[in-house]
């Protein structure tokens, strides 16, 4: 069990998950979702990683692009949905099941002028 706290940076613009679709044939999540799932997969399958075993904080601090017109000060979609598409990747990578995070939180803001869009997440191992 590792009892040291790992502090990931994952490049690109977070996007929140989004509900899928299911057909009679099958279940289809939007495109462009779709497209974040497949891009973080390939970064995180790039990436060493420490597995944290027993109960965990995470904190997840998304930084998104402002799109060109917005009246809103923060970004849309639910903080919550922003999270679960970030532990969806990290699943099985940085943690054995997402059962063990017990302490979550989450922000969100938009990107500042020349600032990167990028996802930060802290995982603290909270001990047994």
């Amino acid at each position: 069990m590792t009892t040291t706290i790992s502090k990931i940076v994952m490049p690109g613009d977070p996007v929140p998950a989004a509900r899928p679709k299911v057909y009679r044939h099958g279940t289809t999540y939007p495109k462009r979702y779709q497209m974040y799932r497949v891009a973080g997969h390939s970064w995180a399958e790039k990436q060493p990683w420490v597995i944290h075993l027993g109960p965990l904080r995470v904190t997840t601090y998304f930084v998104i692009t402002k799109p060109r017109t917005s009246k809103l000060s923060h970004p849309i979609g639910d903080v919550d949905n922003y999270a679960k598409a970030v532990l969806d990747i990290l699943n099985k990578r940085a943690w054995n099941d997402d059962v063990q995070i017990i302490d979550l939180q989450a922000t969100k803001r938009f990107a500042a002028p020349g600032e990167d869009p990028h996802t930060v997440v802290t995982i603290e191992p909270l001990g047994e």
